[in-house]
């Protein structure tokens, strides 16, 4: 079992230094940073993306746009730790999901059919 909280002391060491080093300016540390927390993103996007429109959009096509956006927008994110990191990466990938269902919404209305 300390097996286990050794090695989550160090994924959070690590994502403690590309943090910093993101927060320095490196945007190879920010991508590896944004890396590490594909997986749980994942989870996310599987978990909240409606089932009737994964014919359209893939849970790994949400992630990657929350990714470009945390890329993109890091400069916002005004928190310090990693479960602010994670909390503000869990909002941008609900928030995708939800213009996707938006503008899903909005394009079945359009259709005439």
């Amino acid at each position: 079992m300390s097996h286990v909280n050794e090695s989550d002391s160090d994924v959070t060491t690590e994502r403690q230094q590309l943090m910093a080093s993101a927060r320095a300016g490196s945007s190879s540390s920010l991508g590896q940073l944004l890396e590490t927390f594909r997986t749980y993103l994942l989870l996310i996007a599987e978990d909240e993306l409606e089932s009737g429109l994964r014919h359209r959009v893939s849970p790994s096509d949400v992630v990657q746009e929350s990714c470009l956006e945390a890329q993109r927008d890091f400069c916002l994110f005004q928190g310090s730790s990693e479960e602010e990191f994670r909390g503000w990466l869990r909002r941008l990938t609900l928030n995708n999901i939800k213009n996707i269902e938006r503008a899903h919404l909005d394009a079945e209305k359009r259709d005439v059919r």
